[in-house]
């Protein structure tokens, strides 16, 4: 293949070139650079470079957006295969060529990993849980076939919790090359109790076992040290600044402060039935609130929830062109919608957390709204840089809609986990 300088259409940063270095030297790595840094581009830069076959497993709902990143990067594009659905499953792929797929076609896909050269894993924190069918149909593939190289990205590789690198961290053990660093020779429970703090809860007549916190830290970061490159910051990026903004719900009409008074009283119950009700009640404000930065000129405004019915008050309040990516929308509408919004064609996009905050750039904003916040601190914080990446030229705003005695401890419990979280990272 020819090098990447030859084919590029962009002079890379000094900092993605030391990334591409890195994952030249350590043939199983997983790349976590904060999200709005160009992983993928390193992804590509490595695979090129080093590959003459391509393959890219992601969330189904991000091939596109993968085959629109090759064609934005490269001059002459390498030849590109989406697999959309099984019938499209080649027995004997052509060599020379980028084969992207979900990850709910793995199944059916084992093979591809002999084909491949290198086998690239987007949003790799998909395969934290070790007893998921689509974590151990990667593993299989690799462990079957062992390619020449493996890459894995996310920029939140631990979402919540210390154990989720387990699985990551096997990946990189199956590198044929040996030259991921130290193996790890702990199963999953000896990792748990190795690297995190074992609290037994009692839940009536049965006990609930949980791994919280982190312990052993240096042992972890030597584990780590040769699969795992993060980089959350980079001085010759620059990207604007960013400011949060705590907004409090205002309340005028009769009815809403006696639903919201209600709701307060039983603040000791924070379970996730309040947290949605929550959720609902502060949607009519987040709609006006959005509606006013549009009409001040600011949009187009990209609006979170983690919930899905709060999805509906705000598309039917929301005057003029306003989207939603949530779980139903199928990968070709996002991308539609994503190609909108970048056009601006749209005045607001609406997403649940858990659909839209990975993988998309959507920096034609400069704000984003959230009606409510996810419980996984990392989610918040990718939902954030769909907006704060590179390209992003102006200062970014994050309003956070605040209203009730639950949201005071969702905010209060996330960042304790950011702080366990970033210890280790």
């Amino acid at each position: 293949m020819k090098s990447w300088e030859n084919i590029l259409k962009l002079v890379p940063e000094i900092y993605q070139e030391q990334g591409v270095k890195f994952l030249r030297e350590h043939h199983y790595a997983i790349l976590g650079d904060r999200m709005g840094l160009g992983k993928t581009l390193q992804a590509l830069m490595i695979a090129v470079e080093t590959s003459k076959n391509i393959l890219v497993v992601c969330p189904s709902y991000l091939k596109y957006t993968w085959a629109d990143e090759v064609k934005k990067y490269f001059i002459k594009p390498p030849k590109t295969y989406l697999i959309k659905d099984k019938k499209d499953i080649p027995d004997n792929p052509e060599n020379d060529q980028i084969i992207i797929l979900g990850y709910s076609r793995l199944k059916d896909c084992i093979h591809l990993f002999k084909w491949c050269d290198i086998a690239i894993a987007d949003e790799v924190h998909f395969l934290k849980n070790h007893t998921t069918k689509r974590t151990n149909y990667f593993h299989t593939g690799l462990t079957d076939h062992r390619p020449a190289r493996f890459v894995g990205l996310s920029g939140t590789p631990i979402k919540n919790r210390v154990p989720e690198f387990y699985t990551l961290i096997k990946l990189c053990d199956l590198n044929p090359s040996r030259t991921s660093g130290e193996g790890c020779p702990l199963t999953y429970w000896q990792f748990c109790h190795k690297f995190t703090n074992r609290r037994d809860y009692r839940f009536g007549n049965r006990t609930v076992t949980k791994f919280e916190g982190a312990k052993n830290i240096p042992l972890l970061k030597r584990l780590l040290h040769g699969k795992y490159l993060r980089r959350t910051k980079v001085n010759s990026l620059n990207l604007p600044k960013l400011i949060y903004k705590e907004i409090y719900v205002d309340y005028n009409m009769p009815e809403e402060k006696e639903m919201w008074e209600e709701f307060n009283e039983k603040k000791k119950s924070a379970t996730s039935s309040f947290k949605a009700k929550s959720a609902i009640l502060k949607a009519k404000f987040t709609a006006k609130y959005t509606q006013d930065l549009i009409d001040a000129g600011e949009g187009p405004i990209l609006v979170f929830t983690e919930h899905l019915a709060p999805v509906d008050i705000l598309l039917k309040t929301i005057r003029g062109n306003v989207a939603i990516i949530t779980g139903g929308i199928s990968a070709e509408e996002r991308h539609q919608h994503v190609q909108d919004f970048q056009a601006g064609k749209l005045d607001a996009l609406i997403c649940t957390i858990g659909a839209g905050s990975t993988g998309f750039t959507l920096h034609a904003a400069n704000h984003v709204v959230f009606n409510d916040l996810s419980w996984v601190p990392a989610d918040n914080d990718q939902a954030v840089k769909r907006i704060h990446r590179i390209g992003q030229d102006k200062t970014c705003f994050v309003h956070r809609i605040l209203g009730s005695t639950i949201d005071g401890l969702i905010c209060k419990k996330l960042d304790e986990k950011s702080k366990v979280l970033e210890k280790v990272l």
